[in-house]
């Protein structure tokens, strides 16, 4: 069973298999923002897998099976919305936010 707690609107969920979700919930905005930080920074990287996590995060930017990656980034950012990722030493994120009407989008 999933753990819960919150604090000041925070909510953190560990669930089962040990992924962390944290939601906020800001009630004086209309968007909606997501992001995934993933502990996979260059600081873990053997010398001979240097680069993989920042290789990794391009690699998530590609598209899928049934979207480009042109498809993908329209849908965002024709209503207006943005999406990025990182790689520094200690995590690679990636996050997006759009108005909240156009939340399917993210979802």
């Amino acid at each position: 069973m999933p753990l819960n707690t919150t604090k000041n609107n925070i909510q953190t969920t560990v669930l089962n298999n040990g992924l962390t979700v944290i939601t906020d919930t800001e009630t004086s905005v209309h968007s909606l923002a997501t992001g995934i930080w993933c502990k996979t920074g260059g600081r873990y990287e053997i010398e001979e897998q240097c680069g993989i996590a920042h290789f990794l995060e391009h690699m998530v930017f590609k598209g899928t099976e049934t979207r480009s990656s042109r498809d993908i980034a329209v849908a965002i950012e024709d209503v207006g919305g943005s999406m990025n990722a990182f790689t520094s030493n200690e995590m690679t994120a990636y996050h997006a936010r759009v108005l909240a009407e156009d939340k399917a989008k993210l979802i």
